[in-house]
């Protein structure tokens, strides 16, 4: 989901953890029926100097190799939909740059940044979840490509988070008359059978608070 979402996005995102689409246990046992609670974002909210970024495209067994990155900052910004909270990690070069991605956040619309990740699972206060799907695009074949499951997790000691991503490579299936329609739970059962293709991991230390 690097370099840019819009609303499908967030939609399969939130449909993962609100039961949309199956009905599997998609709020993961966590217990949260309405995303991140209200004291929990406003601890985590504010702009974040990036520390650290690395990835390993072979596998998730182990941390990779770290990534140079041209936004050393990221914000995590809270919002709601679909009648869940949630909050929503954004990249950004300077103050400006962080100042207009609240902004989008806000009153959602299209993102460009370096990387983008949704968070709407709330363990504790210092570990939170999220999830995102994508059933892909028609390869002209009449088979779904690019199809991956993903799961964020972050962490929280002190004024530094740590984001762990494991994306999962989904193989191509049959498209329906030409389009891919996302069942996000039908991509999550589907990923518990398939080994994980990609680690991310992303670490921040809090600067201060949202701009504005």
């Amino acid at each position: 989901m690097d370099f840019g979402h819009s609303g499908w996005v967030l939609l399969a995102a939130l449909s993962l953890v609100v039961g949309c689409g199956g009905g599997d246990d998609d709020d993961d046992s966590s217990g949260a029926t309405n995303g991140i609670s209200a004291p929990t974002a406003a601890s985590l909210e504010g702009v974040y100097a990036l520390t650290g970024f690395t990835e390993n495209t072979t596998g998730c067994d182990a941390e990779g190799p770290a990534v140079t990155q041209t936004e050393k900052q990221f914000v995590l910004v809270g919002a709601s939909a679909l009648g869940r909270s949630y909050l929503e990690l954004v990249s950004c070069g300077d103050a400006a740059s962080c100042a207009d991605q609240v902004e989008r956040v806000r009153n959602p619309s299209a993102i460009l940044a370096n990387y983008v990740l949704i968070l709407s699972i709330e363990g504790d206060p210092d570990h939170l979840e999220g999830l995102s799907a994508t059933n892909g695009y028609d390869a002209g074949d009449g088979q779904c490509v690019a199809r991956e499951y993903d799961d964020h997790q972050l962490t929280r000691t002190g004024d530094s988070v740590r984001i762990e991503t494991h994306y999962t490579p989904l193989p191509a299936a049959p498209s329906k008359q030409g389009s891919c329609p996302v069942n996000p739970s039908a991509l999550k059962a589907e990923a518990k059978g398939v080994p994980c293709g990609k680690l991310r991991v992303i670490e921040g230390t809090k600067t201060g608070p949202l701009p504005g």
